[in-house]
């Protein structure tokens, strides 16, 4: 009955636990800046995609898929203050 259920081996647990955790540790980091204002209207623009592509509205859609790729641009560009920090941070810290 449950077939269609991958199994599930430790090695996956381990990767969804280290995404996880990477995914939180950016989230606080960039929750302490303005940038979280920034990330908000991105994720509220990625649900609209979502939407779009529910409601086949293809114009919207390729509008919204055109503007990912130029959005990861300016990403890099918005967050490149963050980012040097972030690398900074992780780059002062002893293994």
């Amino acid at each position: 009955m449950l077939e269609f259920i991958p199994r599930v081996t430790p090695w996956d647990v381990i990767d969804i636990l280290i995404v996880a955790f990477l995914l939180y540790r950016i989230f606080v980091y960039f929750s302490k800046t303005r940038a979280i204002q920034i990330l908000i209207g991105l994720l509220f623009l990625l649900i609209l995609n979502v939407i779009a592509k529910f409601l086949h509205l293809y114009t919207l859609s390729f509008i919204f898929n055109n503007l990912l790729t130029i959005g990861i641009f300016a990403l890099l560009v918005i967050f490149q203050p963050e980012i040097r920090r972030l690398l900074a941070r992780i780059g002062e810290r002893q293994f």
